[in-house]
């Protein structure tokens, strides 16, 4: 009987063990994920920002006799390769193409990291996945809910990131 209570024992400690070893191991996924939310959120703002300098060179420095369709359609435009369609991109400083340029180069660049972030969280979405199904019988305790899918995810407070 003794040593029936002894095998019980360490059964019941392995499984705690191993539920808290899940548990570890979601969490250190959600905790990545979430450092990925917050430098997607702040990949985007970046390009929104340099975008936003272009629009308002684009303002500044296109000529008084610009057709105003033409004007309202170019600072709609956040594609360098489609601004410099319009006729009136040629009349534009060179200055001004140049922040055309390279807002086109940091556009590909952060799309690039874009890609990069998105192929880890699909990683780390196929991790979740394969401990939530592996613990699924034999951790009753882990609350499923507490770890929803990964795209889900929106980024909380990322000031401190």
């Amino acid at each position: 009987m003794n040593k029936s209570m002894t095998l019980l024992t360490l059964a019941l400690t392995y499984a705690g063990c191993a539920n808290k070893n899940v548990k570890t191991k979601l969490d250190s996924i959600y905790q990545e994920a979430t450092l990925i939310h917050c430098s997607l959120d702040s990949l985007r703002q970046s390009i929104s920002k340099s975008w936003d300098e272009v629009t308002t060179s684009l303002d500044n420095g296109l000529p008084d006799e610009t057709p105003e369709e033409e004007r309202a359609n170019m600072l709609k435009v956040r594609n360098a390769s489609l601004i410099r369609m319009f006729e009136t991109y040629r009349d534009l400083a060179d200055s001004t193409k140049q922040q055309v340029d390279s807002a086109e180069i940091l556009d590909q660049k952060i799309a690039q990291k874009i890609a990069q972030h998105r192929k880890r969280l699909e990683i780390l979405e196929s991790e979740r996945h394969r401990l939530l199904y592996e613990s699924q019988s034999s951790n009753k305790d882990i609350n499923f809910k507490n770890y929803p899918n990964l795209s889900d995810m929106k980024p909380t407070d990322c000031s401190h990131n």
